[in-house]
C-alpha cells in the first residue's frame, strides 16, 4: 500500500471514529409539536406559533404547514407560554405548560372564530400527557433535585431510587465525589450497564460508571429511562440517565453549598464491623488482653472529612 492510500485510509477511519462518538451524543432538549384546528375540527394551515421560555423570556416563532402541524424542536426545558394566530381567529394563548428533559409534548390548539384582538387564555393545570416516544421513566424536576436530602449534595445518588431501579449491592458510597457509589444501581434484574449524559454529552465514564458527578446546585433537572424502547435513547441493555444543567435566567439568583463528610456519623457497614470484631477476637484468643483492650477503644471506621 502507498503512503498516500495508507494516509487516505486512516483519515477516513478517524472520521468514522469521530462520527460514531457524535452519534452518541443524546439530546437533552425537548419538543413542543400539534396541531391547529378550527371549531368544525379543520386544520388551520399557515397558523403562526410562538413559544416563550418564560425563565428567559426567549422565544422560538414557527407556523403550521398545510396540514396544521406545527413543531418546535431543540427547546431548553422549563415553562412555556404557547401563542397562535391565525386571520379570522380569536388569539390563542396557553400558559403553565412545563417541558422536561428529552420530552416531546403533544400540545392541540383549537382556534375559535373572533377578531384577532380578542383573545382566550388557557392555563395548564393537569400534567400533559408525552404521547409522541416509547420511552418508559421518571422526571426529577428541579423542585425534587433542591429540596429532596442526599448525600454528599451528589445528585446522581438519585438515580436509585427512580422507578424500575434497583441498588447492586450493597451502599458503597465511599467518600465525597465517588463514581463507584454514585452509580452502583441498575434496571431491574441488573443485566448490562448504564448510560449517562449531561446537556447532550456523554457522560460514560470507565467501569460501567459515570465520569463526571455535578453538584446539586448545578443541575436544573434530570431523567432516569428504566426502560429504553425508543430509537432516540441507549446504546446498553440498562439505564439511561440524562441531565439537563442550570442556564441563566432574566431573574438575579445564586446558591451558596458548603459539604461536610464526617465519616463517623456513617453507620459502619458490616465488613467493616466483622473486620473490627474479627482483629480483637484474634487477640484474645492469642492471650493478648491489652491488645484487644487497645482495639476496643479504636473507631470502628477511620475519621476522614471533605468540605
Amino acid at each position: 500500500m502507498s503512503r498516500q492510500a495508507m494516509l487516505r485510509a486512516v483519515l477516513l477511519l478517524s472520521l468514522a471514529m469521530l462520527g460514531r462518538q457524535f452519534a452518541w451524543c443524546q439530546e437533552t432538549r425537548g419538543t413542543i409539536l400539534g396541531m391547529v384546528k378550527d371549531p368544525s375540527g379543520a386544520v388551520v394551515p399557515g397558523a403562526a406559533v410562538s413559544l416563550t421560555h418564560l425563565e428567559t423570556n426567549t422565544t422560538i416563532r414557527t407556523q403550521t404547514n398545510a396540514a396544521g402541524l406545527y413543531e418546535a424542536p431543540l427547546l431548553m426545558p422549563g415553562r412555556y407560554e404557547i401563542v397562535a394566530e391565525a386571520p379570522g381567529f380569536k388569539r390563542f394563548v396557553r400558559r403553565g405548560v412545563t417541558l422536561t428533559v428529552g420530552a416531546r409534548l403533544n400540545i392541540e390548539i383549537q382556534l375559535e372564530l373572533g377578531q384577532a384582538a380578542e383573545t382566550v387564555t388557557v392555563t395548564a393545570e393537569e400534567p400533559v400527557l408525552e404521547t409522541t416516544s416509547a420511552t418508559v421513566g421518571q422526571t426529577f424536576d428541579n423542585k425534587a433535585v433542591m429540596e429532596l436530602p442526599v448525600l454528599g449534595n451528589s445528585v446522581m445518588l438519585m438515580a436509585g431510587l427512580a422507578e424500575g431501579m434497583q441498588r447492586t449491592g450493597g451502599y458503597n458510597y465511599l467518600g465525597l465525589h465517588s463514581t463507584i457509589g454514585a452509580s452502583s444501581y441498575s434496571t431491574a434484574g441488573g443485566v448490562g450497564g448504564n448510560e449517562w449524559a449531561l446537556d447532550g454529552t456523554p457522560n460514560t465514564g470507565h467501569s460501567r460508571r459515570a465520569a463526571y458527578l455535578p453538584y446539586t446546585d448545578a443541575v436544573a433537572e434530570f431523567r432516569v429511562e428504566a426502560t429504553s424502547f425508543d430509537a432516540s435513547v441507549g446504546h446498553t441493555t440498562g439505564a439511561y440517565i440524562s441531565m439537563q444543567s442550570k442556564s441563566g435566567t432574566n431573574v438575579y439568583h445564586g446558591t451558596l453549598t458548603e459539604s461536610h463528610w464526617q465519616q463517623r456519623w456513617n453507620a459502619t457497614p458490616s465488613n467493616d464491623n466483622a473486620a473490627y470484631w474479627g482483629r480483637i477476637k484474634e487477640a484474645e484468643a492469642r492471650g493478648d488482653y491489652a491488645l484487644a483492650e487497645q482495639l476496643r477503644r479504636e473507631p470502628r471506621q477511620p475519621s476522614g472529612r471533605s468540605n
